[in-house]
């Protein structure tokens, strides 16, 4: 049988060639009855179990210490494709799967082929039932996701994205998956002019950069022109005094289909958007629609900026959401869902019993598509890292619950949130 590859609203299919099946029944081909079925590359794997200190970008191999440059890899960014594939005669076929055993349909849909790849959609260490119809016959199969986090997900127009369950946490309970999301912007930043390296340069030399930037970078002038200074330098790859302000909000990245699609799938009900007030520039309402609720709330630094009081008062409202059930599934972003994004994917997994070393590989994550975060990046992750085991505790979730305690939080209240957010005990 031959097959060749077509587009079918977003879904890649494979339209078979020639005869397929002479009974004219419809028979399950793959997965095989009971496959374990990965949703992550072997490339991706394979970052993902590098130790710690060679997942940072511009660690030097050893072949590269003997002179030889090796050959880069570029990662993969998003899920590799569940493939389903028949045989029949139909012209149509309708497929459905759906998780079990609460019988929850995950996808479901008219396919006009013998084949279809889902990207994106299925969760995690979950066991799941197919059936494939023509009308007139039915064939049913059951395989497993792996279990292997993290489960990326597929939101066209959106980089980054991805479910912040699916790990284990206090008690060998897995953090529930369909929940809290996390992702870059769901829109461009409205748009600000910065000052150039040589610029700066200029303004430095003329006496004058300490008294510039405007609006979110007030004072980073005075901070470009105190390490120039003093000769440390600045990186010039890196910066960010702002010339002129936005005029106008940010572009969508968003187009109607990919709209329906997110919301269809993965209906979100609450936007948390940390961007700050000129990044969200214009801005009254969540790029996902009227019916998702847009919640502001600009966290100014990411990082161990989680101690701060503009910190602590971001983290806070962002935390109160947490505690209405009709608030779920959410999705929390910045622009890269990188550094404030990671920051709060920290604390919330950090609270739910994730392993230290888990979380900081959900961080490393979001640099999945090059070689890892680089050492300015770590150095940043590191002061978060250390900002959450300074706090009072043995653990680090025990750690966090005081943290959010400390926000004005009843301990009640965050037992509340474990209690929602994690599965049942696994029964041994």
């Amino acid at each position: 049988m031959k097959f060749s590859n077509i587009v079918y609203a977003g879904i890649i299919v494979c339209v078979a060639v020639g005869a397929q099946n002479a009974s004219g029944k419809v028979v399950l081909r793959a997965p095989a009855e009971g496959a374990v079925v990965p949703q992550l590359w072997p490339e991706q794997k394979a970052f993902f179990e590098m130790p710690l200190e060679k997942r940072i970008s511009g660690v030097r191999t050893d072949a590269e210490s003997a002179g030889v440059k090796p050959k880069r890899i570029k990662r993969k960014r998003s899920a590799k494709p569940v493939r389903l594939e028949w045989s029949g005669d139909a012209a149509k076929y309708q497929v459905t799967v759906s998780r079990e055993p609460d019988g929850k349909v995950f996808f479901s849909s008219s396919i006009p082929s013998n084949s279809v790849e889902i990207t994106g959609l299925l969760e995690i260490a979950r066991q799941w039932k197919w059936t494939v119809s023509d009308g007139d016959s039915t064939a049913t199969g059951r395989f497993s996701t792996e279990d292997y986090a993290p489960r990326i997900v597929r939101w066209p127009g959106v980089s980054n994205a991805r479910d912040i369950g699916g790990r284990i946490g206090l008690d060998g309970r897995r953090v529930k998956q369909g929940l809290i999301f996390r992702s870059g912007g769901l829109n461009n930043n409205a748009k600000s002019e910065y000052y150039t390296y040589d610029e700066i340069i200029a303004m430095h030399k003329a006496g004058t950069l300490a008294k510039a930037g405007i609006g979110p970078s007030r004072g980073l002038g005075a901070q470009y022109d105190a390490k120039l200074k003093s000769g440390k330098g600045i990186d010039r790859n890196f910066l960010r005094l702002i010339k002129t302000g936005p005029k106008e909000p940010g572009k969508p990245k968003l187009t109607d289909e990919s709209r329906a699609y997110i919301q269809d799938n993965f209906g979100i009900k609450v936007d948390l958007d940390l961007r700050g007030d000129w990044e969200c520039f214009g801005m009254t309402g969540s790029p996902l629609g009227e019916d998702v609720d847009w919640r502001h709330y600009p966290c100014w630094s990411g990082y161990w900026g989680f101690t701060t009081p503009l910190g602590r008062a971001s983290v806070a409202a962002a935390f109160s959401l947490m505690l209405k059930k009709w608030n779920y599934p959410m999705v929390i972003h910045c622009i890269g869902g990188t550094d404030r994004t990671g920051t709060y994917a920290y604390l919330i997994n950090g609270l739910l019993g994730v392993s230290e070393e888990e979380l900081i590989l959900d961080y490393d994550i979001s640099f999945i598509g090059g070689q890892g975060p680089d050492k300015r990046h770590r150095g940043w992750q590191k002061s978060l890292q250390d900002a959450v085991r300074a706090l009072p505790g043995d653990t680090i979730a025990e750690k966090l619950k005081g943290y959010f305690i400390s926000l004005g939080f009843t301990a009640e209240e965050v037992e509340q949130v474990r209690e929602f957010l994690l599965e049942p005990k696994p029964v041994k």
